[in-house]
């Protein structure tokens, strides 16, 4: 039987309420990172920062004028691999062979389009369904991460698949719509993507929000994760905020921790250099932020708030409902009033704060 045709397209405005209803809906959810609770003034916000972005990070699904779900691929910082998840949000129209189709496609974008080396993806172990999608697409198993995900109270096993561009190629750029054109992406709008996970968290950043990447104007700042090559610049901007460099803080215990935390370990950059820092750190219980710094010469330039905020979102995804962290020193004052402002509360120990990830400032 042939495979059905989708439409890969820009995400526009109009699709936003979908992905509200389907992120609201616990039988779509049983399948991605995050449980519900996605608001329209949340898609809103992520769709204000979908722009001048050039690599399908996200995109739509569409079938006969119908928007579907979407799919994506999150570009590393190697630039030659990259992440991928795809999710079908109309209950409707599961088992139809969308996904698969989906998959296809985007592959070949990945593949032939953008000359990446590798995508990978995670997914959760008993979701026979989607891995029996992937394995049709190419991907191949590598392993298991065992109860490597909290999800609605118990612990998930989670398999990774990865395809490389030469077994693509072999298995002869399968894609229903290669000579076709019907799902080929032109516009640079298609952008957002989340980190490749658990489906359909790697097409969505409510779910799990990769670093900001893309184009940026002389000066603009971007806050992606930590690369190892940062490290002298993150000491010297520490020592500069009159933070002390702790035994834990060598070159390779921070290597290790954004190994391990990638999605949770954060810089500021702007041209070329290192301005800020917010860390997080999530047990499966508990969440915290630390190692929150802005350099001097750009403070009250709004980098604070936005590294703190991606923070808090990638931990709300991992299933963290609140989060503390410690403050102290010379400018205690000054950094609490600047917490309290994002929504955060002194608690019995005065140094600690800390904050509901479901309410507002």
């Amino acid at each position: 039987m042939d495979e059905p045709t989708v439409r890969l397209r820009p995400i526009i405005e109009a699709d936003l309420p979908n992905y509200v209803r389907w992120f609201n809906d616990p039988e779509v959810t049983e399948w991605l990172a995050r449980d519900t609770g996605i608001t329209l003034e949340e898609e809103r916000e992520w769709f204000a920062a979908l722009s001048s972005r050039e690599f399908p990070e996200a995109v739509a699904i569409e079938v006969d004028g119908r928007h579907v779900g979407g799919t994506g691929l999150h570009l590393h910082d190697d630039d030659a691999t990259a992440g991928f998840g795809i999710f079908i949000g109309e209950k409707s129209c599961w088992g139809r062979g969308y996904g698969t189709a989906g998959t296809r496609e985007i592959l070949r974008i990945g593949f032939e389009e953008r000359k990446l080396h590798r995508i990978e993806l995670e997914t959760w172990a008993h979701n026979v369904r989607a891995q029996r999608c992937y394995r049709k697409c190419g991907f191949r198993h590598e392993g298991v991460r065992r109860q490597a995900r909290l999800k609605r109270g118990r612990w998930i096993d989670v398999v990774m698949m990865a395809v490389l561009r030469e077994e693509w190629e072999a298995d002869g750029k399968p894609s229903p719509f290669r000579d076709r054109g019907s799902a080929a992406i032109t516009e640079p709008r298609s952008i957002g993507a989340r980190e490749g996970r658990v489906d359909g968290d790697a097409v969505h950043p409510h779910l799990n929000p990769p670093p900001e990447r893309g184009r940026r104007k002389q000066g603009e700042v971007t806050i992606r994760g930590y690369r190892p090559a940062d490290y002298e610049q993150v000491a010297d901007l520490w020592r500069a905020v009159g933070s002390s460099i702790r035994s834990g803080d060598t070159a390779q215990a921070l290597d290790s921790k954004a190994a391990h935390d990638p999605s949770l370990v954060l810089v500021a950059e702007s041209g070329g250099r290192i301005v800020g820092t917010a860390f997080g750190a999530w047990d499966g219980r508990r969440a915290f932020i630390n190692r929150v710094a802005v350099d001097p010469a750009y403070q009250r330039r709004g980098i604070g708030t936005p590294l703190m905020g991606q923070v808090e979102r990638r931990l709300a995804a991992l299933g963290a409902q609140r989060v503390g962290l410690l403050t102290g020193g010379e400018r205690r004052s000054e950094a609490v009033r600047f917490y309290e402002s994002l929504g955060y509360e002194v608690r019995d120990d005065v140094r600690y704060l800390s904050k509901d990830l479901g309410s507002e400032p």
